[in-house]
């Protein structure tokens, strides 16, 4: 079937804005930097940056607003897609307004199941703050469970936290909620790719969101066993529903001791892409790494304009990433060769 003129103008549009990626001389050049305000003096003179720089005073910028602008690419970007009207466009923007609601309860739930009473601060852009449907101030003061759920009535989230309140018999933890929150969030998204009528799109994203799924089960086998002592029941229970790692297999991941566990993703039997990358990365960054090189050839090669959005999303989170990274390390004056090892390049 042919593309339409909407499906080709995406497609065209997504490449121009990859076209305005940083590159690895940007790179050295960012990682040169002694400052917040060297780092975004350099963003405003760069094509795909200097947009949501262009009014900031470098000279005294806060690392906090320059954090919110580059959130404010990312989403602004991704958003002006809809205006095309292609229904998998729409929903794959909703993804990201559901993905941010997520990340603001999770935050709110670490304090309130931490018991501190000091209020959080979300610094949200005020962009993001008209489309999620949280209360964010209610959120941010929120000190128990139930203040929790009057500040995210209308949330996507609203009705897959209602029956976790605590009780006097249960009290899920942080790692629980989380589980529960990412598999209703993945869970929808299956559901809205599957609405796609293109069959070779429908594979190309769960391709890509299944491959992404089992890598983040095998880092959170890895983190549970390594650092919590999990048992394997608890580890069971624990990770995402979607991917493609056969249960028994997942079984003898759990039961494996932290050796075994590396050997056989250094074999390849976890994930193809695991054979080389496992060794020498942390093993925290492989879903990211994967998406970041999944996500440049999607963007070049992939004719469905979802494949290309979404892989453009991912690819945009990994660069912002990276920059406040870069900001972190001029904050505490770290080495340039320890912030690049941090990146995802």
């Amino acid at each position: 079937m042919p593309i339409s003129f909407a499906s080709n103008a995406v497609l065209t549009k997504t490449r121009a804005m990859f076209g305005k990626r940083l590159m690895p001389g940007d790179y050295n050049l960012l990682l040169a930097q002694h400052s917040v305000s060297q780092v975004a003096g350099i963003l405003k003179q760069h094509p795909g940056y200097e947009h949501f720089l262009d009014d900031i005073n470098e000279g005294t910028v806060h690392r906090l607003q320059l954090e919110e602008r580059l959130r404010q690419k990312h989403f602004e970007n991704f958003e002006s897609f809809a205006r095309y009207e292609l229904s998998a466009g729409e929903k794959l923007a909703d993804y990201i307004i559901r993905k941010s609601e997520l990340e603001l309860i999770i935050e709110a739930l670490t304090r309130i199941k931490s018991a501190n009473t000091s209020p959080t601060v979300f610094f949200i852009p005020a962009f993001l703050d008209r489309h999620i449907g949280i209360d964010t101030p209610a959120l941010e003061k929120a000190q128990t469970f139930e203040d929790l759920l009057q500040a995210v009535r209308d949330s996507f989230f609203y009705e897959t936290l209602l029956p976790l309140a605590p009780t006097a018999s249960s009290n899920p933890d942080i790692a629980t909620y989380e589980n529960i929150l990412y598999s209703e969030l993945y869970q929808q998204l299956f559901r809205q790719i599957s609405r796609i009528a293109s069959s070779e799109c429908r594979k190309e994203l769960t391709d890509m969101i299944v491959s992404y799924l089992d890598l983040e089960n095998l880092v959170r086998i890895y983190r549970l066993k390594v650092f919590f002592n999990a048992s394997p029941e608890y580890i069971l229970n624990h990770l995402l529903p979607g991917g493609s790692i056969p249960e028994k297999r997942l079984r003898t991941m759990t039961e494996s001791p932290k050796g075994t566990l590396l050997q056989l993703a250094q074999e390849g039997k976890i994930h193809p892409s695991l054979q080389k990358d496992f060794r020498y990365t942390v093993p925290d960054e492989l879903p990211k790494r994967y998406l970041g090189k999944i996500s440049i050839h999607n963007i070049r090669y992939s004719v469905h304009p979802p494949v290309v959005m979404l892989s453009y999303l991912y690819f945009s989170d990994i660069e912002i990433s990276n920059i406040i990274k870069i900001v972190e390390g001029c904050r505490y004056q770290l080495p340039a060769e320890q912030v690049r090892k941090m990146l995802i390049l």
